[in-house]
C-alpha cells in the first residue's frame, strides 16, 4: 500500500473547523434575526393602538379617579411611574405601578429630590397607587415589556386613559388601560 503524504498544517485544519462552525451557526442567528424583525411590526402595532397623539383634557389624579368610579368607571388619570423599578413593572407584561404626582411643598427639588428627601419618600409611601395593564383579546396582560413597548422608565410622568375599578381587598385601583400618553421627558 502506498501512502501519499499531504502536507496540511494546523492552520488550515483550524480555518476548516471555524467555516464548519461558521455554517452551522448560520441558520440560528438568521432565525434570531428574522424573530427580532417579525417582533417589530407587532410593537408598532401595539403602539398605534395604545398611544395617544395629544394629552386628553379633564385629567384626574388617581385619588379622584378613585373616589368617581361609583359614577363613571372610565378614568383619566395622571401619574408617575413607580421610582422603584422591581415594584413598578411586570416583567414581560404590559402592566405597571403608577403613583400619584407629589407636588414640592416644601422649597426645595431637583431630579432626584424625591429618591433623596426623607420628607417626600414618606410622603409618597402614602400616596394612591393604580395597577395599569394593556391587555388581549382574552382580558390577560399582553405578553411584552412596557418598559420596552412604551419606552417607560422609573419615575416618568403618565397619562392613562382607561376602565378602572377598586380592588376592595387591596385598596388599589386597577386600571384596564385602552390609552396612554407619554409628554416629553424634559416636560416632567
Amino acid at each position: 500500500m502506498n501512502f501519499q503524504r499531504t502536507d496540511v498544517s494546523v492552520f488550515q485544519i483550524r480555518e476548516v473547523s471555524r467555516l464548519r462552525i461558521g455554517y452551522a451557526l448560520l441558520p440560528v442567528v438568521t432565525l434570531c434575526l428574522l424573530g427580532c424583525s417579525m417582533e417589530e411590526p407587532r410593537f408598532q402595532a401595539l403602539r398605534q393602538q395604545f398611544v395617544l397623539p395629544t394629552e386628553p383634557t379633564a385629567l384626574t389624579t388617581i385619588a379622584d379617579a378613585r373616589a368617581q368610579l361609583a359614577e363613571n368607571p372610565y378614568v383619566q388619570l395622571i401619574g408617575r411611574i413607580d421610582t422603584d423599578e422591581y415594584r413598578a413593572f411586570t416583567r414581560g407584561k404590559a402592566a405597571f405601578l403608577v403613583t400619584e404626582i407629589i407636588a414640592d411643598e416644601h422649597g426645595h427639588g431637583g431630579s432626584d429630590h424625591a429618591d433623596n428627601c426623607p420628607f417626600c419618600k414618606r410622603k409618597a409611601a402614602e400616596t394612591p397607587q393604580a395597577s395599569v395593564q394593556f391587555v388581549d383579546e382574552s382580558g390577560d396582560a399582553l405578553n411584552v415589556d412596557a418598559r420596552k413597548l412604551f419606552g417607560l422608565q422609573p419615575g416618568d410622568r403618565v397619562v392613562i386613559r382607561g376602565t378602572g375599578e377598586l380592588v376592595a381587598g387591596l385598596n388599589l385601583l386597577v386600571v384596564t388601560a385602552d390609552g396612554i400618553f407619554l409628554p416629553p421627558r424634559d416636560v416632567q
